[in-house]
C-alpha cells in the first residue's frame, strides 16, 4: 500500500507522514462528495425567485405603490431590503398569492376604495 522512505528518516516518522497524507486524501474525498451532495440538494429544494421593485410590482398587478407597501406592513407579503435606505424588493410568487387572496371571483378586488388606473411604465424583468 505504501512504502516508508529509505532515507535517513526513522521508520515511525515515515509511517506517520504516510498515514497523515492518506488520511488527508480520504477526508478531502469525503468532503468533496458531501459538498456536492449538499449543493445538489440546495439547488433542488429552493424555488426560483423573481424579485420585483415596488414600482414594478404595482404596475404589474394594477395596484398603487401604497397598496404594495400596505401589504408588506400588514405581513401579507415579505419584503427584502438591500440596506436601511435601500430599494425594497418583493417575491413575485408571494405577490401572486396575496393578489389572489385580495381578489373576488368576479375579478374585482376586495376593499378597493377606487379604481386604479395604471400608468404606462416600462417594466424590465
Amino acid at each position: 500500500m505504501f512504502a516508508p522512505p529509505l532515507s535517513g528518516a526513522s521508520m515511525p516518522t515515515g509511517l506517520f507522514e504516510a498515514l497523515a497524507s492518506l488520511v488527508e486524501h480520504i477526508v478531502e474525498e469525503k468532503l468533496t462528495a458531501r459538498l456536492a451532495a449538499i449543493s445538489l440538494q440546495a439547488t433542488a429544494d429552493q424555488p426560483s425567485h423573481e424579485w420585483l421593485s415596488v414600482k414594478e410590482a404595482a404596475v404589474l398587478f394594477g395596484v398603487c405603490r401604497q397598496t404594495i407597501h400596505r401589504w408588506a406592513k400588514k405581513g401579507l407579503i415579505s419584503r427584502f431590503k438591500l440596506d436601511e435606505r435601500g430599494i425594497t424588493f418583493f417575491d413575485r410568487n408571494e405577490l401572486n398569492q396575496a393578489l389572489q387572496k385580495q381578489t373576488r371571483s368576479d375579478g374585482t378586488r376586495k376593499h378597493a376604495r377606487r379604481q386604479f388606473q395604471p400608468q404606462q411604465v416600462a417594466v424590465s424583468i
